[in-house]
Protein backbone atom coordinates (compact mmCIF):
# COMPACT_ATOMS: atom_id res chain seq x y z
CA UNK A 1 0.00 0.00 0.00
CA UNK A 2 2.51 2.16 0.66
CA UNK A 3 4.40 2.13 -2.68
CA UNK A 4 0.53 3.09 -3.97
CA UNK A 5 0.46 6.40 -1.99
CA UNK A 6 3.69 7.14 -2.27
CA UNK A 7 4.01 8.90 -5.87
CA UNK A 8 7.23 10.63 -5.38
CA UNK A 9 9.05 7.68 -4.13
CA UNK A 10 11.75 5.94 -6.52
CA UNK A 11 13.00 2.59 -5.76
CA UNK A 12 15.26 0.51 -6.83
CA UNK A 13 15.02 -3.52 -6.67
CA UNK A 14 18.49 -5.67 -7.05
CA UNK A 15 18.49 -8.98 -7.54
CA UNK A 16 20.39 -12.06 -8.78
CA UNK A 17 17.98 -14.57 -9.62
CA UNK A 18 20.48 -17.46 -8.25
CA UNK A 19 20.34 -16.34 -4.72
CA UNK A 20 20.06 -18.64 -2.51
CA UNK A 21 19.49 -16.68 0.28
CA UNK A 22 16.75 -14.61 -0.77
CA UNK A 23 14.67 -16.52 -2.94
CA UNK A 24 12.89 -14.76 -5.85
CA UNK A 25 9.87 -14.66 -3.75
CA UNK A 26 11.15 -12.43 -1.11
CA UNK A 27 13.89 -10.78 -3.56
CA UNK A 28 11.56 -8.91 -6.66
CA UNK A 29 8.46 -10.92 -6.76
CA UNK A 30 6.62 -8.84 -4.64
CA UNK A 31 7.42 -5.36 -6.91
CA UNK A 32 6.97 -7.19 -10.05
CA UNK A 33 3.78 -5.79 -10.77
CA UNK A 34 5.64 -2.40 -10.80
CA UNK A 35 7.63 -3.58 -13.42
CA UNK A 36 6.02 -0.94 -15.92
CA UNK A 37 5.99 2.13 -13.27
CA UNK A 38 8.36 4.74 -13.83
CA UNK A 39 9.32 5.06 -10.29
CA UNK A 40 10.76 1.64 -10.22
CA UNK A 41 14.32 0.56 -11.50
CA UNK A 42 14.46 -3.06 -11.41
CA UNK A 43 18.25 -4.45 -11.98
CA UNK A 44 17.78 -8.40 -12.29
CA UNK A 45 21.14 -10.50 -12.53
CA UNK A 46 21.65 -13.78 -12.98
CA UNK A 47 24.71 -15.84 -11.83
CA UNK A 48 25.56 -13.47 -9.09
CA UNK A 49 23.91 -15.59 -6.19
CA UNK A 50 24.09 -13.46 -3.16
CA UNK A 51 26.96 -11.18 -3.91
CA UNK A 52 24.54 -9.21 -6.65
CA UNK A 53 27.18 -6.26 -5.62
CA UNK A 54 30.54 -7.97 -7.70
CA UNK A 55 31.29 -7.35 -11.21
CA UNK A 56 31.19 -10.17 -13.24
CA UNK A 57 32.64 -12.83 -15.13
CA UNK A 58 34.52 -13.44 -11.61
CA UNK A 59 32.77 -11.93 -9.01
CA UNK A 60 35.79 -10.84 -7.32
CA UNK A 61 35.62 -7.55 -8.12
CA UNK A 62 32.81 -4.11 -7.29
CA UNK A 63 30.18 -3.64 -9.79
CA UNK A 64 31.49 0.25 -10.48
CA UNK A 65 28.71 0.71 -12.70
CA UNK A 66 26.04 -0.70 -10.54
CA UNK A 67 27.41 1.58 -7.62
CA UNK A 68 27.46 4.41 -9.90
CA UNK A 69 23.98 3.53 -11.07
CA UNK A 70 23.26 3.80 -7.30
CA UNK A 71 24.33 6.47 -6.81
CA UNK A 72 23.03 8.58 -9.54
CA UNK A 73 19.43 7.14 -7.64
CA UNK A 74 20.16 8.60 -4.59
CA UNK A 75 20.97 11.38 -5.80
CA UNK A 76 17.58 11.92 -8.24
CA UNK A 77 15.19 10.21 -5.37
CA UNK A 78 17.05 11.25 -1.78
CA UNK A 79 19.50 14.26 -1.99
CA UNK A 80 16.51 16.31 -3.56
CA UNK A 81 17.04 15.77 -7.06
CA UNK A 82 13.58 14.81 -7.53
Amino acid sequence: KGFETAKDTGIMIIYSMDDDTVLPANGYEPFAPYMNDPRFIFKIYSGRGHKVYRAEPLLSTLDDELFDEIAAFYDNYCAGGN
